[in-house]
């Protein structure tokens, strides 16, 4: 029995409710055609030129990613631009493109959730009751801050981190919160309830300069161990359950995928 993309479509809704999403937000099938039979998947982060040069080489029929292809309203589609080039030549090749973003952030087993996992928390929760994109977890024992900071680094494989405090803590009590982090979500660090209460170290990337200094200045230990590092981990874990669910369908990770940024 054939799969086509609206059965991938389906099982990835399951995974990552389209009402998840925040209303800015564009999700779904951003390119192609709901009925295309379905043979070969490539999971990914961005996709880009190196990305769609890969699914080629691969013959992928849909390309499935985390962040959307097309965000901001569009005018015109030509290979004078990067990303008119881009769609063309996968348009051309017939390959689907579909996006899961903030829906998977937020999911039960999402991008935050992994991202707790994989540093090693356990007894994992939404941060509050307004804020379900970002988690909260206990190590179990307590860690030392340098030896967090060392195994947060391996686990994501991460080059480098930055820290915002001081390393002369024990660490118990962990959020995340993966990829660009939103300032609202001081607010709910800050009010010190619930399940945000008295967290250690907050786990995280993209904090912005003056965000820094005011979580300095509250007190609030945060390591930024970057956009790319803290979302990539959702991509094998949902690589693993679309093989489960579709055994016949060949499902693949880019190989070597990695962040825009060196660090010299």
């Amino acid at each position: 029995m054939h799969v086509k993309c609206k059965d991938i479509m389906e099982a990835l809704e399951e995974i990552a409710p389209p009402y998840f999403a925040e209303e800015w937000d564009n999700t779904g099938l951003i390119i192609g055609n709901r009925d295309k039979n379905i043979r070969s998947i490539l999971v990914c982060l961005d996709v880009t030129s190196s990305t769609y040069e890969y699914a080629e080489k691969e013959n992928i029929d849909m390309i499935i990613s985390h962040h959307p292809l097309i965000f901001q309203p569009i005018k015109s589609i030509h290979v004078g631009d990067w990303k008119g080039r881009l769609i063309s030549r996968i348009i051309n090749k017939n390959i689907c493109v579909y996006c899961a973003h903030t829906n998977l952030d937020y999911a039960e087993e999402g991008v935050n959730w992994h991202l707790a996992r994989s540093i090693g928390l356990i007894e994992i929760k939404n941060l509050g009751e307004d804020c379900k994109a970002g988690k909260v977890g206990m190590l179990s024992p307590p860690q030392d801050l340098s030896g967090f900071i060392r195994n947060v680094k391996k686990s994501l494989r991460a080059d480098s981190v930055k820290l915002i405090g001081s390393l002369n803590k024990s660490t118990e009590k962990v959020a995340v919160f993966a990829g660009s982090f939103d300032e609202k979500v001081l607010e709910f660090i800050a009010s010190g309830t619930g399940n945000q209460c008295s967290i250690d170290v907050l786990v995280t990337g993209d904090i912005k300069y003056h965000a820094a200094v005011e979580m300095l200045e509250m007190g609030i230990c945060a390591i930024d161990a970057g956009h790319f590092d803290t979302e990539h981990v959702i991509i094998l874990p949902l690589v693993e359950k679309l093989k489960a669910r579709f055994p016949g369908v060949d499902v693949k990770s880019c190989p070597g995928e990695r962040g825009p940024f060196v660090y010299c």
